[in-house]
């Protein structure tokens, strides 16, 4: 929510609110005359919840294991067979990775009878690690190589 001047009608200060972890976070500027001086205390307020309320959300996502499902394969990494109307059937990765801490939604797909499933696994890693940000000689990576072999089995 940020800063508001509050009560609307007639303010009297500014109110700065933010909630995370089902906790409210807020707290009151007054004006004192001088509303310039008390937005800038009020803006300054509102940086640190804002701070405080992405390490939050930055904790809750490394807490969980955001990379795997229980079964062993990666969230948001699936085999499908495109079909459609006058082409060929095509076997593809598709991804779809929703990065919570940072709001940012990614998908693409990545064609499996084109590239081949060895070429197109590695590729889909790659744009995984590139979405989250892991390095390319990270433990993640070398544990979403090793599920290779679920995808190998999965039936079409």
């Amino acid at each position: 929510m940020g800063v508001k001047l509050h009560p609307k009608t007639t303010p009297t200060c500014y109110r700065i609110y933010r909630a995370w972890g089902g906790k409210e976070y807020q707290r009151y500027v007054p004006l004192n005359g001088n509303p310039e001086r008390a937005l800038k205390q009020a803006e300054e307020i509102d940086t640190k919840f804002k701070q405080s309320q992405n390490a939050y959300k930055l904790r809750m996502a490394l807490a969980k294991n955001s990379l795997f499902h229980e079964e062993g394969l990666v969230i948001g990494l699936s085999r499908v067979m495109c079909h459609r109307e006058g082409r060929s059937r095509n076997e593809q990765f598709k991804l779809r990775i929703k990065i919570p801490a940072k709001e940012l939604l990614h998908f693409t797909t990545i064609s499996i009878t084109h590239h081949g499933f060895d070429e197109a696994y590695a590729l889909a890693v790659d744009k995984i690690c590139e979405w989250r940000g892991i390095g390319r000689y990270a433990e993640e990576r070398r544990r979403l190589m090793a599920a290779k072999a679920l995808y190998a089995d999965l039936p079409v």
